[in-house]
């Protein structure tokens, strides 16, 4: 019964307040993009953190 309720609060949550859906989405999105790249680029990650590590010194220069 709790959780309906707060199913039903959070729809209408969802679709009256339009910032609190814009947050809610970004969220998703950046979760997915970090399991997505978790999962994509597990072989990649080291070559990637050089590649900043790279872009830092130079910026720093």
């Amino acid at each position: 019964m709790l959780q309906g309720h707060f199913i039903l609060n959070f729809k209408i949550m969802f679709f009256r307040n339009k910032r609190f859906k814009w947050v809610f989405l970004l969220l998703v999105l950046m979760v997915v993009s970090l399991v997505f790249c978790d999962t994509y680029l597990m072989e990649k990650k080291f070559s990637m953190l050089d590649n900043t590590y790279d872009y830092i010194s130079i910026i720093i220069r």
